[in-house]
């Protein structure tokens, strides 16, 4: 089992785009349509846990070897990502 708790990993905040169900089932007007069919603007905090080439994986909370809230972000969907000032954080 891995420890990240003694591993250090870079602190980042990610800015990026989501997509959400924005109207229920059924019929709508064109007009709701355009008012209400936009993107979630999204900010996630953590410990840059994984990236390859089409994601990141992000962890907000650790506890021995085991991590929550994990969040996995494709890559074509973030706006801006923010190194944070502490560049790698040890958590103990």
């Amino acid at each position: 089992m891995q420890n990240l708790e003694k591993e250090k990993k870079p602190r980042v905040c990610i800015h990026w785009l989501d997509a959400y169900d924005a109207l229920d089932t059924g019929w709508h007007e064109y007009e709701d349509i355009d008012k209400k069919a936009v993107l979630a603007d999204c900010i996630s905090i953590g410990w840059l846990y994984k990236e390859d080439d089409k994601k990141y994986v992000l962890i907000a909370d650790m506890t021995g070897g085991f991590a929550g809230r994990v969040t996995v972000i494709p890559k074509g969907w973030i706006k801006k990502i923010e190194w944070l000032t502490t560049s790698h954080s040890t958590v103990f």
